[in-house]
């Protein structure tokens, strides 16, 4: 019938798929993670323990009674089994990566980051970082770091749908622009490079996305564009092989296109930002494309005021219809409050949207946001859900503060619930710690294996195609009745760089002189 080891292997995937099949959790303990109660528990969990509150009754009748029958009557024993009983019920986090380096962003939002000298959105660039991994061989192991750079900022840790590999940016020097990486997660000698420069020219890739059909999606500057507003390129979504081979555009943008992430039914979900029938704040929702680039379609917020942005978004396992993502505001930080977006009724609107860092209605903090910094706190970055209810993310309790363009203070990485309280922290010292990211097979997060998306794409035709299914869907036809329209406005967007910029059109347009 097969050996122990193999027997609780197939009753850990049981359990994994039914977790992800639904919205409830059910209580694991992996047989891999020792939960022997230590000797010394760390001063920072402690502290974080006594901030949640709670007396050692209160914690021990929260608890299951498998857990609450091992409590000691302190404090600590209490809280000890109830970090087991939180972490055990994702075997999935055995092993988790994340990055250290400093807090990207100033007056403008950080995602397009480090092209040229003159990249307002990194004033604080440093140019050294680390990749992180954290295995939990007991509830309170500590990270080390596999990649350590001296001279060189890390930054967008991707795993590879078999576990195995973790694609990722890195940048030699301000100015310098990001380029993309690849590491096999066993053996750190193994790092090699994805994209180079252009011949004479600088640009910023970064962001990258694992596909089905071996492929990488990835953020970059190549696209040789401008915002409107000032003189920052802009990033558009391209594509390459596995070994950073013909790459080639998926989308014609004015603006940005970012934060490429694969989504359980094959499809990438992403943020765009888009300036045109709308005010200059108000510019990031979410979309959804097929990995050639095809079916660009509207997921949430292309006509919503507020949240003001929507950054770092993702799918959530066991719901076709939810997403966690960043509220962000036009300037700052890349940063803001974690939200959990709903878009089963409605792609648009504030009633869909649940703010949980922390639970608050849904608005701004701030009536008279005249720098457009989004009305929220500036505490959270790259939520990753586990279910509904449970997400790893980098966090840093702000207190009040949420106005200022960015801030030194480190984030942290910590297992967090929706109800805003709970929360389990597990790595930080070091520097701030950024992205974190589950180190396993596709297959054992989602339960399956992602489609590939068949390519309809023709990249030698000048020609596409845009469908709309319905005209009277969307704020602009509220209260138009069926059968008023007859005719269609099609507009042509002839895009040209933005005036103002000391440094040249031409330089601009054909991209920037390296530093």
């Amino acid at each position: 019938m097969g050996s122990l080891s193999h027997k609780l292997a197939f009753f850990q995937n049981f359990v994994l798929t039914a977790i992800m099949a639904g919205s409830f959790l059910i209580p694991v303990l992996n047989a891999a993670v020792d939960s022997t109660t230590p000797a010394a528990i760390p001063s920072e969990i402690l502290a974080d323990w006594k901030d949640q509150g709670g007396t050692a009754d209160d914690i021990e009748a929260s608890l299951p009674a498998k857990y609450a029958a091992k409590c000691n009557g302190s404090f600590e024993s209490a809280c000890h089994w109830r970090r087991v009983y939180r972490m055990s019920q994702f075997p999935q986090i055995e092993t988790i990566m994340f990055n250290r380096r400093h807090n990207i962003g100033s007056i403008a939002i950080g995602f397009w980051v480090n092209h040229g000298s003159r990249d307002i959105t990194d004033q604080h660039f440093e140019a050294k970082g680390a990749l992180c991994l954290l295995k939990f061989k007991n509830y309170y192991s500590q990270y080390e770091e596999i990649l350590t750079k001296d001279d060189m900022c890390v930054k967008d840790p991707c795993i590879s749908l078999d576990g195995k590999k973790v694609a990722f940016a890195m940048s030699k020097g301000r100015g310098r622009g990001f380029l993309l990486y690849e590491m096999e997660i066993d053996n750190p000698d193994s790092v090699r490079q994805l994209t180079f420069n252009p011949p004479g020219l600088t640009v910023a890739d970064f962001e990258p996305c694992y596909l089905p059909n071996g492929d990488i999606m990835f953020s970059s500057t190549r696209c040789f564009g401008t915002i409107d507003c000032g003189w920052q390129p802009t990033s558009n979504m391209f594509v390459m092989d596995g070994d950073g081979n013909y790459i080639r555009r998926l989308g014609y943008d004015q603006v940005h296109t970012f934060y490429p992430v694969l989504r359980p039914d094959g499809h990438i979900l992403y943020e765009r930002w888009e300036y045109n029938d709308r005010d200059i704040a108000n510019i990031c929702g979410l979309f959804r494309m097929a990995p050639d680039g095809c079916q660009q379609t509207e997921v949430f917020g292309n006509q919503t005021t507020w949240p003001m942005n929507i950054f770092q978004a993702r799918p959530v396992p066991g719901s076709p219809t939810k997403f966690f993502a960043i509220s962000s505001g036009h300037h700052g930080a890349y940063s803001g409050e974690v939200c959990i977006i709903d878009n089963a009724l409605n792609t648009n609107g504030p009633e869909h949207v649940t703010m949980i860092s922390p639970p608050r209605e849904t608005k701004t903090l701030d009536d008279n946001d005249v720098l457009a910094v989004g009305g929220v706190y500036r505490n959270s970055e790259y939520p990753y859900p586990l279910n509904d209810e449970w997400y790893l993310v980098s966090y840093r309790d702000m207190g009040q503060e949420r106005f200022g363009q960015i801030s030194n203070a480190p984030y942290k990485i910590y297992l967090k619930h929706v109800d805003g309280k709970s929360r389990e922290l597990l790595a930080w010292g070091g520097g701030s710690l950024h992205h974190p990211v589950v180190v396993a097979p596709w297959k054992d997060i989602w339960g399956t294996e992602p489609p590939k998306v068949p390519q309809i794409a023709n990249y030698n035709d000048s020609m596409g195609t845009f469908t709309m299914e319905d005209v009277y869907i969307g704020e602009g036809m509220k209260g138009v009745v069926r059968g008023t329209a007859k005719t269609l406005r099609v507009i042509t967007l002839k895009y040209r760089v933005s005036g103002g910029c000391d440094q040249g059109y031409a330089g601009m347009v054909q991209g920037s002189k390296p530093s």
